[in-house]
């Protein structure tokens, strides 16, 4: 519910900013699916966490999908597409919301709550 409830106030935001919720995946006439190998990591701690996140984008720009860190644990995932703008809402992992950019098939995203060490995915992907 907390997931769908923060989905809802992004893309009023969205359309409150006065830009179109999906952007250029308007454009897609079939949903786009990709799979990642993830790494989550944090600016001033060493290492990072493997992971992996399979996402589906739809022609009106919603995502949906999984996120499975090394643990083995998944976790939903949901967000948006605009362009080549994305956020995600990843589930149980503090409740973590990313924003960054899906181009070319890579993806890189940011935890965009204010702290002094955000984390950040990274992720090399292909479309399939």
């Amino acid at each position: 519910m907390n997931t769908f409830v923060r989905a809802a106030a992004a893309t009023a935001a969205l359309l409150a900013a006065g830009l179109p919720a999906a952007g250029s995946a308007a454009n897609m006439t079939q949903p786009m699916h990709y799979s990642f190998e993830t790494q989550l990591t944090q600016r001033y701690h060493a290492g990072g966490f493997a992971g992996s996140l399979s996402m589906t984008v739809r022609p009106d720009g919603t995502v949906t999908g999984w996120y499975t860190p090394i643990d083995g644990n998944p976790r939903n995932v949901v967000g948006g597409v605009d362009g080549t703008r994305i956020w995600l809402d990843i589930g149980g992992i503090r409740n973590l919301h990313l924003v960054g950019t899906l181009r070319d098939g890579v993806l890189h995203a940011a935890e965009n709550t204010p702290g002094s060490d955000p984390l950040e995915l990274n992720s090399v992907g292909q479309t399939r």
